[in-house]
């Protein structure tokens, strides 16, 4: 089972308003190229210029944007009711790993797993209303997903097969 990943997306000025004003259910947003599995959930995170965590959305590596760039598709976004402070998350991050954790809060990325993990449950904690959101990709649930038969192993990854092909593709 391959294992879920975070991404921090930051907005210059006019695409963070083009954001703030899109209608629609999904938001395309060129990054520097990186590489991740379509086939793995991809958890973005999304932080405006005040450094404040603003939405939360499922995220799936799109096609080439020019050269170095990657389309990021956002899908299923989740505006926030609680004020997160990327502040208060580097503030709060164990030192193993909050160099990590602060660089890519502040300049946006593929975010270290012990980084996401982190990220994950504090942001569950700031932001209670995430919770239900984030907690289907937390460490805990692989745990018990793993604890699990081979053949219920086997349902569960069919069920999600089916509910991926259901999304729309961008």
């Amino acid at each position: 089972m391959s294992k879920t990943k975070g991404y921090v997306v930051r907005f210059n000025e006019q695409r963070e308003e083009a954001f703030e004003h899109n209608h629609y259910e999904s938001f395309g947003e060129p990054v520097p190229e990186f590489f991740h599995s379509r086939n793995i959930p991809l958890i973005c995170f999304v932080v405006n210029r005040r450094n404040i965590l603003s939405h939360i959305a499922l995220g799936r590596r799109g096609k080439l944007a020019g050269t170095d760039v990657r389309r990021l598709n956002l899908n299923e976004i989740f505006q926030l009711n609680s004020v997160v402070n990327i502040n208060q998350l580097v503030g709060a991050a164990p030192i193993r790993i909050k160099k990590n954790v602060s660089l890519k809060l502040e300049n946006g990325g593929l975010i270290p797993p012990k980084g996401f993990e982190y990220i994950l449950n504090e942001i569950s904690k700031l932001a209670p209303e995430t919770a239900s959101i984030l907690s289907k990709y937390s460490e805990a649930r692989e745990k018990r997903i793993k604890s699990l038969s081979p053949k219920v192993q086997e349902v569960l990854a069919e069920q999600s097969r089916k509910k991926l092909l259901r999304l729309p593709c961008q």
